[in-house]
């Protein structure tokens, strides 16, 4: 389902819409590993940008619509 809403976006031709893609998908195989691959340690370091990466996600590329 994942891949077909990237691709989905990528429609969009939009350089935000990518660099979100481009996050999402990152984010995505970091949550992937963090939930599946118990036995690989995720450093502090990578938790924190993960956190800034998804903060920027939501608060600049995609940030949500003005109430009507």
């Amino acid at each position: 389902m994942h891949v077909h809403l990237f691709r989905f976006l990528e429609r969009f031709r939009d350089p935000d819409i990518a660099t979100a893609v481009d996050l999402l998908e990152k984010l995505k195989e970091q949550r992937v590993g963090a939930d599946y691959l118990l036995q690989e340690e995720v450093s502090m370091l990578a938790v924190q940008e993960a956190i800034e990466q998804a903060e920027y996600l939501l608060n600049e590329l995609l940030p949500p619509p003005e109430p009507a």
